[in-house]
């Protein structure tokens, strides 16, 4: 099911008077800042009685507050999309699909603290990275699968530099598809697990994605089917990467839709069905996570 083109409009025009509220406060500093920069450009241009350095000094101080009114807005428009993005369009995108499917509306969470022991246990990326959630939603699926979905950004620093590790859709799958095995592993489109005191190794690979092991394990039945199912889920949904970790207690899953950036370029309705598509593949890898999960515990049911 997905939202009419007048329930999109609806949410682009509340998130566009949102935007618009949140820039009213800077936009008299902005206009300030570039007045005062014409009146030096103008002072520099046209007053020919004044000797060389005076005159060259007033064109550079209205050329840099120009420069610097054009910076603050838009990093300012920037900043700000984002948090419109959070708190408006995201939250209800998902509460108009719930309400469309008369499921109540979702739970949503801004700035939430993350659940960093839980997080780093499951070791998707980096155990020194910060971990920040920009909101928290917890939804469903039309079967009725309970999932947690972030905003999430996990940044490594080092010295002075300092690199985003992971930005986008961090998931945390509700525990009625929790068994599969006691043994923590990962299937993931690149770079290895980061948990303390345990050492990966790959141990195969399908398509984009490869499974990671502990050391000195060996891959079980139920491991190389969750390999081999979750790889045609990327496959036929198009998703441009993902990043799973399966334990005996949690499912924890990352991952970007092509087209998902969570920073919209602007508020229309072509791009909400943008994002509608997007949303909706995140939909189906967690239904199929599912259905892949409850075909495990039948291979563990007929090997024990």
């Amino acid at each position: 099911m997905t939202l009419s083109k007048s329930t999109l409009d609806t949410i682009g025009k509340d998130a566009s008077a949102a935007l618009s509220n949140r820039l009213k406060p800077w936009r008299f500093i902005v206009i300030g800042l570039c007045l005062l920069g014409v009146l030096f450009l103008l002072e520099g241009s046209f007053f020919t009685d004044q000797t060389p350095l005076p005159r060259i000094a007033a064109l550079i101080i209205g050329a840099l507050l120009l420069y610097t009114a054009a910076i603050i807005w838009f990093i300012l428009l920037y900043l700000t999309r984002r948090k419109v993005y959070d708190s408006h369009i995201i939250p209800s995108v998902f509460q108009a699909l719930a309400l469309s499917r008369f499921q109540g509306r979702p739970e949503v969470m801004l700035k939430p603290k993350p659940d960093k022991e839980n997080i780093r246990a499951l070791g998707l990326f980096s155990r020194s990275a910060t971990i920040t959630h920009r909101f928290a939603l917890k939804t469903a699926t039309p079967e009725g699968h309970l999932y947690t979905l972030h905003a999430s950004r996990f940044q490594v620093s080092s010295g002075q530099y300092s690199h985003v590790a992971y930005e986008g859709p961090y998931l945390v799958l509700e525990p009625d598809i929790r068994r599969a095995g006691s043994v923590l592993y990962h299937v993931r489109s690149k770079g290895k697990p980061s948990v303390k005191g345990t050492r990966f190794e790959q141990a195969t690979g399908q398509g984009t994605l490869s499974l990671y092991i502990p050391k000195d394990t060996t891959p079980t039945r139920a491991m190389m089917h969750v390999l081999k199912e979750v790889a045609a889920l990327v496959q036929h949904h198009a998703v441009h990467a993902l990043y799973l970790a399966i334990n005996d207690a949690n499912i924890h899953l990352a991952i970007q839709p092509t087209k998902l950036t969570f920073i919209p370029r602007n508020i229309t309705v072509t791009r909400l069905e943008a994002l509608l598509e997007d949303v909706l593949v995140i939909e189906h890898v967690v239904k199929g996570l599912h259905d892949i999960m409850a075909q495990v515990l039948d291979l563990e049911d007929q090997t024990s």
